[in-house]
């Protein structure tokens, strides 16, 4: 498994960003020809006055320690929305073992299965900070086609169903934008444990079981865009139209509950 290391990770961030800027982006003249796309490493590193050898070791990923001045000069410097400065940090703040760690997934306690059953026929779900489902009732079975739960087998990976499972490619009409947009949301979900075991796995097994995922991992998209409706195709019902809400719990943060209410009220699943 290629193991990722929250520096390279970060380094690997900040090359992408600066080869997308031209120099007329950020008030540069272009001088001479160019045999690469963006802008070079030195202009990046006079636009956030750092030294060119300490902006190199950055963007290499070698081990330095940059101060919250020069990160947040470099932020400025290669232009960064809201959430890819999100993304900068979360990384920055991610665990330093040099061994990956596996981020233990709470268990679901009575309660929480007690209003996930009880939502029902209300589609419904819970999220740990994996995307892994390790909760659902019988709604989200009927409208997802999730597998019925099993408290022996109990977890499998959101992003990996909705990108490999055919049945969730023909239920979203608008499958590919949907699917981009959850792979950078996802990017941005991981960072801050992007080197435990778990998120290395998911994103091992993507690349080699979706070729989208594959195709677009490495062009760092972030962004956390979530729209509070969404139009399916059931097989059965037919146009359906839900709107969700997610929900973190205040005790445990990394978990969320996803469900889905129904505004198409004369057809019931």
């Amino acid at each position: 498994m290629q193991q990722t290391n929250y520096k390279k990770e970060l380094g690997n961030f900040f090359r992408m960003a600066r080869e997308r800027l031209n120099p007329a982006d950020v008030g540069l003249k272009s001088i001479g020809r160019r045999r690469t796309p963006g802008l070079r490493r030195e202009e990046v590193a006079q636009l956030a006055a750092v030294s060119l050898s300490w902006y190199t070791n950055i963007e290499q990923g070698n081990d330095v320690q940059p101060s919250d001045e020069i990160i947040s000069a470099l932020i400025t410097a290669l232009r960064l929305s809201a959430d890819e400065q999100r993304y900068v940090y979360s990384l920055l703040h991610a665990k330093e073992d040099s061994e990956l760690m596996t981020l233990n997934t709470p268990p679901v306690d009575d309660g929480l299965h007690h209003l996930i059953d009880t939502l029902d026929p209300n589609p419904s779900y819970v999220l740990d900070a994996n995307w892994d489902v390790i909760y659902w009732n019988h709604g989200a079975e009927r409208l997802f086609g999730f597998p019925e739960y099993d408290y022996h087998n109990h977890h499998f990976n959101l992003l990996q169903r909705f990108l490999t499972n055919t049945e969730m490619q023909q239920l979203n009409a608008s499958w590919q934008p949907i699917a981009l947009s959850m792979i950078a949301r996802f990017r941005l979900t991981v960072a801050d444990h992007i080197q435990e075991s778990r998120p290395q796995q998911i994103i091992a097994n993507l690349r080699r079981e979706s070729s989208l995922f594959a195709d677009t991992w490495d062009n760092y998209t972030i962004e956390d865009i979530n729209t509070s409706v969404i139009q399916l195709t059931h097989p059965e019902l037919g146009q359906l139209v839900f709107q969700y809400v997610s929900l973190e719990l205040t005790q445990n943060p990394t978990i969320k509950v996803m469900t889905f209410v129904s505004l198409s009220p004369n057809k019931m699943l």
